[in-house]
């Protein structure tokens, strides 16, 4: 999903073809290397559902000719709702990532919001493991029973470290300027 709503978001900023939208991608999105095969994949889902269309086609090396997308009002519209939406779920930080790298003016505050609330999510992850008495849900007998509730493995700590020290990063730099690179936003956790 997150690779679907970069090419969308790079193409309501500016219509291109697959190659260039991969080589933006990999720009603005620090330590993502999206494939030229999945970003052409992912155009073709976006245009089936009526979200990107061609605009035209470039001469490209050698001869060949290369379609060149842009988004549909439709498209810009999904975008949005997207930029705008604060999942009840934990993103991955590839998701949180393309948020941050695509945000513009107006998706700020809705991605302060959503960050918010990612940190939150992993804190009640957490407790809910530990079972801390602030934790939303702690986990019952009988859930702990059917498995659910169990002690978070190490790899599941490691990973919910990674996402709130990823969270504080994009905070940080959504706070600081209003720039929309990723160079300091590191994903892994500190030591």
């Amino acid at each position: 999903m997150p690779l679907s709503f970069a090419v969308l978001g790079l193409l309501v900023e500016q219509g291109d073809g697959a190659d260039e939208l991969t080589q933006r991608a990999r720009d603005r999105i620090v330590g993502w290397e999206p494939a030229r095969a999945s970003v052409v994949e992912a155009l073709t889902a976006l245009r089936q559902q009526g979200l990107v269309r061609v605009r035209g086609v470039a001469a490209g090396a050698g001869g060949r000719t290369r379609d060149r997308y842009e988004a549909t009002v439709e498209g810009a519209r999904a975008f949005n709702a997207w930029m705008c939406d604060s999942p009840r779920r934990l993103l991955s930080i590839e998701e949180l990532k393309v948020r941050l790298a695509l945000t513009q003016p107006y998706h700020r505050i809705h991605l302060h919001a959503a960050l918010q609330e990612q940190w939150r999510l992993c804190i009640d992850q957490m407790g809910r493991s530990l079972h801390l008495p602030w934790a939303a849900e702690p986990p019952t007998r009988a859930s702990r029973h059917l498995g659910f509730g169990h002690l978070l493995t190490r790899v599941e700590m490691i990973h919910l470290h990674a996402m709130m020290v990823t969270i504080e990063d994009c905070l940080a730099e959504l706070e600081a300027s209003p720039a929309r690179s990723l160079r300091d936003v590191r994903g892994t956790p500190r030591a």
